[in-house]
Parts: C-alpha cells; sequence; structure tokens
C-alpha cells in the first residue's frame, strides 16, 4: 500500500482545462468520488479542487492501471477529451506524494507563495471525503509542516493573494478612490478583495451575491452596499471597477449582457472556472487568474530566500513524518507480537502442569518467570521495530509473520 497522486495546477494545466476540471460542484465530487473508489487497487481518495489546481491523492494497494483509471474517470465526469489532460499532470507516489502534500500545505506549489488559504481548502477537502484514515494521517501532519514553515520563515508575511494582487493591478491602472466598484460573490475571494479594497478606499463598493444572506452578513461586517442579484444586468453597466468570484460552472457575465457605456470598464475574473466571457476592447479589459501570475511572480521575487529555507523545513518534516508512520504502523504488530507471548505461555504452562512437569502451585511462580523471559526477547525486536527508518517498510508481511489481523 503506498500514497499516489495526480496533479493539475498553474504550473502543468491551462486555465481553460482547469475550469473543466474544476469540481465545486457537489454532485460532480460525489460521483467521482463513487466511480475513483470502485477501483480495487485504489482503497482511499481525498480530492482538492481550487483555482488553481485538482489534486487527486489516493491511497492505493497497486499502482497497475491506477493514473489511467484516474484520467478516464475524470474525463467521464468533466466531460473532457482524454487526449487533452492525459499528459497534463504530475504524478506523484510514496515520499514524493509526501513531499508535494506538505509543499501543497505549506502554500510552497501555490500560484502565490505565503498565502494561507491552502491549508483550509485541504481541511475542506478531507472533510468532504469519504473514510480515509491513511490520507487523513499525512494531510493532518501536512498543517503540521505548514505551522512549522510559518514559525520558522518569514514566507507568509505581508503575504499576498490572488485577490490582493487584482487589487494593486486595479490600483496600478487607476485612481480607485474615484471608482464606483462592484463585487460579484460572497466567498473568500470576494471578502479578501473587498478588505484590500477597504484600505484604499472608504466608499463607493457593492456587493452583490445569488446567495443574499451571505452578501448582507459580509455587507454588514464590512460596511458595504448590499444589492439584488435579479437586478445584476441593470447594475453591472453602471460599475467601473468588477471584481467576480462565484462558484457558478459556467460564466455569469457575457456579452450579451453588457451595454455599451462612455466609460472605461475594468473585470477582474479571480474564480475557476472563469465567471466572465467578455473579450477586451477600448472600454473593456479583463483580467483572469492566469493574467494576473507576471504581477504574482515580480511579488514573489523577495521570498526567494524564504522559499529555500522553507523547503529545508518540508524536507525535515517528510523525514519525520515516516519516522512517527513507522511507530503508527509497527504498534498493532508489537502489540500483535506480545498478545501471542502470553496466549503462548499461558498454553504452555497449562500443558505442563496437566504432564505434571509442574506442580499446580508453581504456576504463579512460573508464570512470572516466563513472562519475563518473553518480555527480556522481545524487547530488542520492538525497539528495532519502532526504529525503522525505511519508507518500504512492507507491514503486509510483519502483519502476516505476527498474525495481525485486519481488524486489531
Amino acid at each position: 500500500m503506498h500514497y499516489f497522486s495526480v496533479s493539475f495546477t498553474h504550473k502543468n494545466t491551462s486555465i481553460e482545462v482547469r475550469e473543466r476540471l474544476a469540481l465545486s460542484d457537489e454532485f460532480k465530487k460525489k460521483e467521482i468520488y463513487k466511480l475513483i473508489l470502485a477501483n480495487d487497487y485504489i482503497e482511499e481518495c481525498v480530492i482538492l479542487s481550487t483555482c488553481n489546481r485538482i489534486e487527486i491523492m489516493c491511497y492505493i494497494e497497486n499502482q497497475v492501471g491506477v493514473y489511467e483509471y484516474i484520467i478516464k474517470c475524470l474525463c467521464l465526469i468533466c466531460k473532457i477529451d482524454e487526449q487533452l489532460i492525459k499528459n497534463s499532470p504530475d504524478i506523484y507516489e510514496g515520499s514524493g506524494f509526501i513531499h508535494h502534500l506538505f509543499s501543497v500545505s505549506s502554500s510552497l506549489d501555490s500560484l502565490v507563495i505565503g498565502e494561507t488559504q491552502i491549508t483550509g481548502q485541504l481541511k475542506q477537502a478531507l472533510q468532504s471525503a469519504n473514510y480515509s484514515p491513511n490520507l487523513e494521517v499525512a494531510i493532518n501532519y501536512s498543517f503540521k509542516c505548514a505551522a512549522m514553515v510559518r514559525n520558522k520563515t518569514a514566507i507568509s508575511k505581508n503575504s499576498v493573494s490572488v485577490s490582493s494582487v487584482a487589487v494593486a493591478k486595479a490600483r496600478e491602472i487607476c485612481d480607485i478612490k474615484t471608482k464606483k466598484i462592484l463585487l460579484i460573490g460572497s466567498g473568500l475571494m470576494i471578502e479578501l478583495a473587498a478588505k484590500h479594497l477597504l484600505n484604499h478606499t472608504k466608499g463607493n463598493i457593492a456587493i452583490i451575491s445569488r446567495t443574499k444572506a451571505n452578501a448582507l452578513k459580509l455587507a454588514n461586517e464590512l460596511d458595504l452596499i448590499c444589492l439584488d442579484y435579479e437586478d445584476l444586468i441593470s447594475i453591472l453597466n453602471s460599475y467601473e471597477l468588477i471584481f467576480c468570484a462565484t462558484s457558478s460552472n459556467e460564466p455569469i457575465i457575457t456579452k450579451d449582457i453588457i451595454s455599451p457605456v462612455e466609460f472605461k470598464r475594468y473585470f477582474f475574473d479571480i474564480a475557476v472556472p472563469r465567471d466572465i466571457e467578455l473579450e477586451n476592447s477600448e472600454l473593456i479589459e479583463v483580467f483572469s487568474v492566469d493574467s494576473l501570475n507576471e504581477i504574482v511572480k515580480k511579488n514573489m521575487q523577495f521570498k526567494d530566500e524564504e522559499a529555500k529555507i522553507a523547503f529545508s523545513v518540508v524536507a525535515k518534516m517528510v523525514n519525520e513524518f515516516y519516522k512517527d508512520l513507522n511507530v503508527i504502523q509497527v504498534t498493532p504488530i508489537i502489540k500483535a507480537m506480545r498478545i501471542r507471548a502470553d496466549e503462548i505461555i499461558n498454553q504452555e504452562l497449562e500443558i505442563a502442569i496437566k504432564k505434571g512437569y509442574l506442580k499446580n502451585s508453581d504456576n504463579e511462580e512460573a508464570l512470572k518467570f516466563a513472562k519475563q523471559v518473553m518480555k527480556s526477547y522481545l524487547h530488542e525486536p520492538t525497539i528495532r521495530l519502532k526504529n525503522i527508518d525505511d519508507e518500504g517498510l512492507e507491514t503486509q508481511s510483519l502483519n502476516y509473520l505476527f498474525n495481525v489481523k485486519e481488524n486489531e
């Protein structure tokens, strides 16, 4: 059994393909879980789907055909041609999987290095997955690694996010204090955008969302204007800066609902799948997640040295994980060894008394002696098992050797 993942990210897959693979729809997600876990070799699965990555993380018995099977599942559920995705993802196994997971959780593999949203997204992914004890151990350990990276480096200090980069870009191209600003959506990305905007302007910010209760809550917290989603078309054409991040699977802003106006409008689409389907023109400019990438790179240059330190922390935590994992894996084996030893001692003493090798009155003293001998004998194997530092530890062989049952 070992860890295995298929990873589509902003580094290896275009936004056009990522938005088709996005699994924000709960029905889609449930269906793909069912399909993936129907494979005899896949014991566990956790799926992470964000604007910049789709990670299919598995705990598998055998790798044979697993990658091809996962690709076919994605193609079936997401209705995408296999040729478009089969050569895109990165594949991680064993310690490579753990290193990648810890890097992701520590935000070292993010579009925006140092952002902290990813740990929350991983927690959500774990909660929505089926029972996955082995993946849960690894993911929870990745949070420990992320905390260590934050403590040992300044990588999350003054961190930027896609939302903050979008606001920074807006400030670069115009004076946002004089502009009417519209926020569409009510999730974390919009909340972050709103907070960054409020650092630079105190008024003219409105929010609109299909879920009005969420928009109203955010409006009350941040002193924004809350508008009705039913009026989106008329509202949309009166605002100059529009920031959009919804969970819609289809674009919500298309050329059909855009009316000609005399002022220039800037659209910031910080969602995947994309919310905005417009072409740039003299009076319309659209920025998507990927088009903000260059700005992010510039903002990240100063963190290069911190990233080097962070990766050394990740490497150390990978080693610690395997040490702790080995202890977790061998604990039932050690327990089974001792239980079996006790069974044999009691069995042999009973035989010895029946055959007259021992008097019944000697049973208690003989039992103490036999247990002490067995304890001394098992001491060294126990220490050796606990100190095995090898990711290739064959626990199945040890389980067989010491007769450990699955339910133990």
